[in-house]
């Protein structure tokens, strides 16, 4: 069950005789123990949807379901309750109060507790100062402690309540290069070893290159989700289903090619001679290849149209070439008298073939799908897919897309 379930969530405000859009539609599912960005340009709602799920605000239209209780039509006391019980919040500028001390900012919020005692409480707020490692530091007031140092406090206070959330509105804004990186280290350790959710709104590079999940806003749209594979890869994860006419894999080309190539091989697998191994070889290798492309069909309707495009780019690949040495394995049993050079150029038209056709696609489907959703490239090292999502950087061309 997802921790944070947001669906089809709108936000408008009036300007003068206009209703201006700050989210539109944004439908998300965010599991229990992630550490998630979420990136944009200024203005593109980050802020806005991290206060809905925060219940801070509540939205135009749309649900929010926040460990597994819907928030729509509570009232504010109730969403007051669900936020102090569920929610820990950090901000950019701290948000501490001067006149109390580290201690006392950190207790603050267990204040509204009835069943934690003062001792109860005391003992909390120890045990989170030894977290974020500010033991010492106790009975110090913010303007005694340096940026970082409050941040940490912050961050204490956040975790005191138990929260299973912890919102973070650009944490690092305020800090050094250095300070910033030992805070995220922090917050990272804290994630992996008490499961504790972790979502940001961000523009800090380092914020999106330590995340294990993204996603990237723009206008109040979500244009990209992506998500941390294996060997720190990135992948592009199921942000909507893909339609049939976006569907690569509902052109004909893949079935046409596969009814074509197996008649032939039909042939040609019943018949004895020195070149019979070579053309069970091929069997095999079509066998494979075949079965490859009805595993990726199965699995593209799932997914979006820029990872079925991958998908179905490795199967036309495999395709076009399995045909190939189909090819020459008939060129080789004696059935077309042709030269090498003519071999050769059977093998290299139908691949040429084959990636025309896909970049044709390509250029198709990138035109219905959001330019960020082509920006994640799925072989990428983990900064380079970060860097695409990097709200500084420009969109990337349609052709240099890779086959999350």
């Amino acid at each position: 069950m997802s921790l944070v379930r947001v669906v089809n969530i709108s936000k408008t405000y009036r300007l003068g005789s206009q209703d201006v859009y700050a989210l539109k539609e944004v439908s998300l599912d965010v599991k229990e123990g992630v550490f998630l960005a979420i990136a944009g340009p200024s203005g593109s709602g980050k802020s806005t949807l991290l206060n809905m799920i925060g219940c801070i605000d509540t939205p135009t239209s749309g649900h929010i379901t926040i460990n597994g209780r819907e928030l729509t039509g509570k009232t504010p006391d109730e969403l007051a309750n669900v936020r102090a019980r569920t929610i820990g919040f950090i901000f950019q500028t701290f948000n501490l109060l001067p006149v109390l001390s580290a201690e006392e900012n950190i207790e603050y919020p267990l204040l509204q507790f009835p069943e934690l005692n003062k001792k109860d409480r005391r003992r909390r707020v120890e045990m989170f100062l030894d977290v974020v490692k500010l033991s010492k530091f106790g009975k110090h007031r913010p303007n005694e402690m340096s940026g970082g140092q409050r941040q940490r406090v912050a961050i204490a206070r956040a975790l005191a309540t138990n929260s299973k959330i912890v919102l973070a509105d650009e944490p690092t804004a305020n800090l050094d290069h250095a300070t910033g990186n030992s805070i995220l280290e922090l917050m990272r350790e804290i994630n992996r070893s008490s499961g504790t959710t972790f979502i940001f709104s961000t523009h800090d590079q380092r914020v999106m290159n330590m995340a294990d999940h993204l996603v990237r806003l723009e206008d109040g749209v979500v244009t990209a989700v992506a998500k941390r594979g294996m060997n720190t890869k990135w992948v592009i994860v199921n942000d909507r289903p893909i339609d049939e006419e976006d569907d690569p894999l509902a052109d004909p080309l893949t079935h046409a090619v596969a009814e074509e190539v197996e008649e032939k091989l039909a042939a040609f697998q019943n018949q004895d001679g020195p070149n019979a191994s070579a053309v069970n070889d091929m069997a095999h290798t079509w066998d494979s290849a075949r079965q490859s492309a009805v595993e990726h069909e199965a699995i593209a309707k799932t997914l979006t149209t820029t990872e079925a495009i991958r998908l179905a780019a490795a199967t036309r690949i495999s395709l076009a070439q399995s045909e190939a040495k189909l090819k020459l394995a008939e060129i080789a049993s004696g059935e077309v008298k042709d030269t090498i050079d003519e071999m050769f150029a059977a093998q290299e038209k139908i691949e040429i073939e084959a990636m025309l056709k896909i970049k044709t696609m390509k250029d198709a489907a990138i035109k219905k799908t959001a330019t960020g959703m082509t920006a994640l490239p799925a072989e990428g090292k983990a900064h380079g897919a970060a860097a695409a999502l990097s709200p500084e950087l420009p969109p990337p061309n349609a052709d240099s897309t890779t086959a999350k």
